[in-house]
């Protein structure tokens, strides 16, 4: 959304300036130069045209942030690294925050959370219990087995607790018995 908001604007601009060279290429003005008879024939046509593709382009740039925040809010809740919700929000505040321009720096800052919040995901992704997020009515996530009080064996292949009296590991297939 963003980057349709980014040519948006490019293509209105493009359109509006370009139309002044289309004009006088037209008219057989020799002078492109002549911003004055250019702006008086076409009257305040051009401005309006730009600040209007400067508000089009400003929603659809806060729109595309709103995405943005939402998915980094989800990929947080999976990874529970709450870097990435940090990251959504910023995006968000620069977003809005572009009007008066300091919003690209904030936007700066907000790419840096998200390399941040990249670089802390975990090895291994962590498995959720209980409810879901979406609420009641969905189905819940199993539950983690409850691990029993072993006070022995190991697996030497997969590193899990076993049954002391197991001949093979429930788990990977090792198998225990002499050979």
């Amino acid at each position: 959304m963003q980057i349709i908001a980014i040519i948006a604007l490019f293509a209105v601009f493009f359109l509006a300036f370009g139309g002044f060279a289309f004009y006088a290429a037209t008219t057989g003005s020799e002078d492109f130069t002549d911003f004055q008879s250019f702006f008086t024939d076409l009257g305040t046509t051009t401005i309006a045209v730009c600040i209007l593709s400067f508000i089009v382009a400003y929603i659809l740039y806060i729109l595309g942030a709103m995405y943005l925040k939402k998915s980094f809010d989800g990929i947080g809740n999976y990874t529970k690294v709450d870097m990435f919700k940090t990251t959504g929000l910023v995006y968000l505040i620069g977003a809005f925050l572009m009007i008066i321009l300091i919003g690209a720096f904030v936007l700066f800052i907000a790419e840096i959370l998200m390399i941040v919040a990249f670089f802390s995901l975990p090895d291994q992704r962590p498995v959720p219990t209980g409810a879901p997020p979406g609420g009641p009515g969905q189905p819940a996530y199993p539950q983690q087995p409850q691990q029993q009080q072993q006070t022995g064996r190991v697996c030497p292949n997969c590193g899990r607790p076993i049954p002391m009296d197991a001949q093979v590991c429930p788990y990977c297939g090792k198998d225990f018995r002499p050979k």
